[in-house]
Protein backbone atom coordinates (compact mmCIF):
# COMPACT_ATOMS: atom_id res chain seq x y z
CA UNK A 1 0.00 0.00 0.00
CA UNK A 2 1.31 3.28 -0.98
CA UNK A 3 0.52 5.32 2.47
CA UNK A 4 2.61 2.39 4.36
CA UNK A 5 5.42 3.15 2.07
CA UNK A 6 5.42 7.09 2.87
CA UNK A 7 5.05 6.90 6.36
CA UNK A 8 5.22 3.30 7.63
CA UNK A 9 2.54 2.48 10.47
CA UNK A 10 0.25 4.86 8.69
CA UNK A 11 -2.63 2.41 8.49
CA UNK A 12 -2.68 1.79 12.21
CA UNK A 13 -3.12 5.05 13.30
CA UNK A 14 -6.70 6.09 15.01
CA UNK A 15 -7.46 8.57 12.36
CA UNK A 16 -6.48 6.51 9.38
CA UNK A 17 -10.34 5.28 8.38
CA UNK A 18 -10.86 9.29 8.32
CA UNK A 19 -7.71 10.16 6.37
CA UNK A 20 -8.11 7.01 3.65
CA UNK A 21 -12.33 8.68 3.21
CA UNK A 22 -10.82 12.22 2.43
CA UNK A 23 -7.71 10.15 0.43
CA UNK A 24 -10.87 8.39 -1.45
CA UNK A 25 -13.16 11.61 -2.26
CA UNK A 26 -10.05 13.32 -3.70
CA UNK A 27 -9.92 10.58 -5.86
CA UNK A 28 -13.29 10.98 -6.80
CA UNK A 29 -12.20 14.65 -7.84
CA UNK A 30 -10.26 12.97 -10.44
CA UNK A 31 -6.89 13.68 -8.51
CA UNK A 32 -4.42 11.65 -7.74
CA UNK A 33 -4.52 10.97 -3.83
CA UNK A 34 -1.19 9.07 -3.94
CA UNK A 35 0.91 11.80 -5.23
CA UNK A 36 -1.42 14.20 -2.81
CA UNK A 37 -0.53 12.18 0.10
CA UNK A 38 3.20 12.26 -0.90
CA UNK A 39 3.37 15.84 -1.44
CA UNK A 40 1.72 16.90 2.05
CA UNK A 41 3.49 13.94 4.14
CA UNK A 42 6.79 15.56 2.44
CA UNK A 43 5.83 19.38 3.15
CA UNK A 44 7.60 18.67 6.99
CA UNK A 45 7.85 16.43 9.76
CA UNK A 46 5.18 14.43 10.53
CA UNK A 47 6.48 11.29 13.10
CA UNK A 48 6.60 13.76 15.64
CA UNK A 49 2.15 14.49 15.90
CA UNK A 50 0.18 11.61 18.30
CA UNK A 51 -1.88 10.82 15.37
CA UNK A 52 -0.06 10.95 11.90
CA UNK A 53 -3.15 10.68 10.12
CA UNK A 54 -4.85 13.46 11.38
CA UNK A 55 -1.86 15.53 10.91
CA UNK A 56 -2.03 14.45 7.36
CA UNK A 57 -5.47 14.60 6.66
CA UNK A 58 -5.48 18.28 7.83
CA UNK A 59 -2.54 19.08 5.85
CA UNK A 60 -4.51 17.31 2.78
CA UNK A 61 -7.50 20.44 3.70
CA UNK A 62 -7.73 22.39 6.33
CA UNK A 63 -11.09 23.29 6.07
CA UNK A 64 -12.35 20.37 6.66
CA UNK A 65 -14.70 20.25 3.35
CA UNK A 66 -12.37 17.59 2.80
CA UNK A 67 -11.45 19.38 -1.05
CA UNK A 68 -15.18 18.90 -2.10
CA UNK A 69 -16.86 22.35 -0.62
CA UNK A 70 -19.49 22.51 1.72
CA UNK A 71 -22.12 19.91 1.72
CA UNK A 72 -26.08 19.54 2.98
CA UNK A 73 -24.31 20.05 6.76
CA UNK A 74 -21.89 21.82 7.05
CA UNK A 75 -19.51 19.32 8.20
CA UNK A 76 -20.27 17.25 5.99
CA UNK A 77 -18.07 17.37 2.12
CA UNK A 78 -19.64 17.93 -1.08
CA UNK A 79 -20.92 15.31 -3.35
CA UNK A 80 -17.80 15.13 -5.93
CA UNK A 81 -18.86 15.60 -9.59
CA UNK A 82 -17.49 12.64 -10.93
CA UNK A 83 -20.08 10.79 -8.09
CA UNK A 84 -22.78 13.42 -8.96
CA UNK A 85 -22.40 12.50 -12.58
CA UNK A 86 -22.75 9.05 -11.48
CA UNK A 87 -25.41 7.00 -13.78
CA UNK A 88 -26.06 4.71 -10.52
CA UNK A 89 -25.45 7.04 -7.71
CA UNK A 90 -25.21 10.13 -8.45
CA UNK A 91 -29.22 10.70 -8.56
CA UNK A 92 -28.71 8.48 -5.02
CA UNK A 93 -26.66 10.72 -3.17
CA UNK A 94 -28.00 14.16 -4.76
CA UNK A 95 -32.05 12.93 -3.02
CA UNK A 96 -30.06 12.34 -0.05
CA UNK A 97 -28.17 15.24 -0.01
CA UNK A 98 -31.78 16.93 -0.69
CA UNK A 99 -33.36 15.15 2.04
CA UNK A 100 -30.91 16.35 4.29
CA UNK A 101 -31.38 19.93 3.68
CA UNK A 102 -35.11 19.18 3.81
CA UNK A 103 -34.87 17.76 7.47
CA UNK A 104 -32.66 20.81 8.23
CA UNK A 105 -34.82 23.62 7.22
CA UNK A 106 -38.07 21.54 8.58
CA UNK A 107 -36.26 21.25 11.86
CA UNK A 108 -35.37 25.34 11.97
CA UNK A 109 -38.83 25.47 10.79
CA UNK A 110 -40.34 23.63 14.34
CA UNK A 111 -37.60 25.52 16.68
CA UNK A 112 -39.14 28.63 14.96
CA UNK A 113 -42.65 28.03 15.84
CA UNK A 114 -41.96 26.31 19.42
CA UNK A 115 -40.09 29.53 20.00
CA UNK A 116 -43.08 32.12 18.83
CA UNK A 117 -45.16 29.40 20.80
CA UNK A 118 -43.07 30.12 23.83
CA UNK A 119 -43.09 33.62 23.24
CA UNK A 120 -47.01 33.67 22.53
CA UNK A 121 -47.10 32.04 26.36
CA UNK A 122 -46.69 33.39 30.28
CA UNK A 123 -43.83 30.87 30.70
CA UNK A 124 -42.46 32.86 33.72
CA UNK A 125 -44.47 31.79 36.08
CA UNK A 126 -43.72 28.04 35.37
CA UNK A 127 -40.32 28.35 34.62
CA UNK A 128 -39.51 29.00 38.09
CA UNK A 129 -40.01 25.82 38.93
CA UNK A 130 -38.62 22.32 37.95
CA UNK A 131 -41.96 20.60 39.65
CA UNK A 132 -44.49 22.35 37.38
CA UNK A 133 -46.02 21.13 34.30
CA UNK A 134 -46.32 23.55 31.29
CA UNK A 135 -49.45 23.89 32.19
CA UNK A 136 -48.39 25.61 35.48
CA UNK A 137 -49.75 23.03 37.93
CA UNK A 138 -47.81 21.36 40.59
CA UNK A 139 -46.32 17.67 39.41
CA UNK A 140 -48.19 15.57 42.06
CA UNK A 141 -46.01 12.97 43.48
Amino acid sequence: MAAEQMVPGLTDEPAWPTLRAHLLLLAAHGTDPVAQLAAVAGSREVNSADDRAAALDWRLDDTGHRNAGQGPLPWLPGIPQGLRDHPVWGNYLAARSDLARTLVRDAEAAARWARSMAAAMDWSATAHSADTLFTGEKVKS
